[in-house]
């Protein structure tokens, strides 16, 4: 590994989790209609830790940029493990899915991959909550002003793609609360409904509704986080060692360190 490498040659060789992300992994996408969304976690090379180029994101995509992704397009997004560890413990929503990808849905996993996972409980807590919130009420207030896919907003006179994605996220926001945890593909009833409303069979009204009850809930959460099937905090210690054998013992196994 070395300073000059490309961004995906360098996600290539450090990479210790990848996984299928989105509707392929929540079970909830149109057969044939759906492009395919990967996340993975990388050990980035030192002289990208420590020297003036930094390397903490890279995304790839089949579709040019700007471009909506069509059906069977491959969109890949790396995150540096510390990058990745930062946003998970942070509860950032669209990062957390990974920790709970079924091994149906893998593409890599390396023993610091599984280790990664294993670590969810230790990692996520009750930081989560505002997270989940103020990403539910940016995808509600975007369902409203009409601002997202044009074309479904033309066909069904809404988002139905943004909609399911906002329902799901206030499910599963009350569930991770709930039972500490992630079902991955979402579990039923709940993927049924999701569907539903992909296929515009639910009304927007209705969907309003419930988005605003998992508003109300959440925020119960934050004001009570005692509630919560969450730890308080991430658990640093155990985290930071992780992040510390992880970083040098790649490093030494590829450079001799």
């Amino acid at each position: 590994m070395n300073g000059i490498m490309s961004n995906l040659t360098v996600c290539l060789t450090g990479e210790i989790l990848r996984g299928e992300v989105g509707s392929g992994l929540h079970g909830t996408g149109m057969p044939g209609q759906e492009d395919r969304d990967e996340m993975g976690v990388v050990i980035e090379p030192p002289e990208n830790v420590f020297g003036p180029v930094q390397w903490e994101h890279y995304i790839s995509r089949e579709a040019p940029e700007g471009v909506s992704a069509a059906p069977g397009d491959l969109e890949q997004t790396w995150y540096s493990l510390r990058k990745f560890m930062r946003l998970a413990t942070q509860g950032n929503p669209s990062v957390l899915v990974l920790l709970y990808c079924p091994r149906s849905h893998i593409v890599t996993r390396t023993n610091f991959g599984q280790e990664l996972q294993d670590l969810a409980g230790d990692i996520i807590s009750t930081r989560c909550i505002p997270r989940f919130l103020g990403y539910l009420g940016n995808q509600k207030n975007d369902l409203i002003k009409r601002k997202t896919r044009p074309a479904l907003v033309e066909k069904f006179n809404l988002d139905v793609k943004a909609a399911m994605h906002a329902v799901r996220l206030g499910y599963q926001g009350l569930q991770l609360n709930k039972f500490g945890f992630l079902c991955e593909p979402v579990d039923e009833p709940m993927r049924v409904h999701l569907s539903d409303i992909r296929a515009g069979r639910v009304a927007f009204e209705d969907i309003l509704i419930e988005l605003e009850e998992y508003e109300t809930k959440l925020l119960e959460l934050k004001e009570n986080p005692n509630r919560s099937a969450l730890r308080e905090e991430p658990d640093w210690q155990l985290l930071n060692g992780f992040l510390y054998r992880a970083y040098t013992e790649t490093w030494r196994e590829c450079l001799g360190f």
